[in-house]
């Protein structure tokens, strides 16, 4: 399957609709582990696509800032997230978390989290299966 520029563009469009257009802002990326217990919120307001590089997108605060943290409040094994919606807290996408080079839909350098620590976003890859 061959994947252009302008149809990464038009697909991302359609994923920021959906996550963006949900609901009232800030939204909040909710990282748990696999019994579900939250481990770190992000606030974001909005996501963005770089247009030099297409296929590559931020979520972006409501300062601008392309890169976004959250301190984990809870130890654990970070296994998924979910995107939320700040007012209702009504959940509008959910993903898997791996390291770097897995499977997940996020990636981390560690899935090993402390309290204290800080969860660091700095882009959002879309990638489409070959089967």
């Amino acid at each position: 399957m061959r994947v252009d520029g302008p149809t990464l563009s038009e697909m991302f469009e359609v994923l920021r609709l959906k996550i963006v257009e949900t609901g009232t802002p800030p939204k909040y990326i909710r990282f748990m582990d696999a019994l579900d217990n939250t481990l770190c919120d992000i606030d974001f307001d909005d996501v963005v696509e770089e247009t030099s590089l297409p296929g590559e997108f931020y979520f972006r605060n409501i300062f601008d800032e392309t890169v976004i943290r959250g301190v984990v409040g809870a130890a654990g094994t970070v296994s998924k997230f979910e995107i939320r919606d700040d007012a209702s807290a009504a959940q509008i996408i959910t993903g898997s978390v791996s390291i770097t080079n897995g499977d997940g839909d996020i990636t981390f350098t560690s899935v090993e989290w402390s309290v204290g620590q800080v969860a660091i976003l700095s882009n959002l890859k879309l990638y489409f299966p070959t089967e």
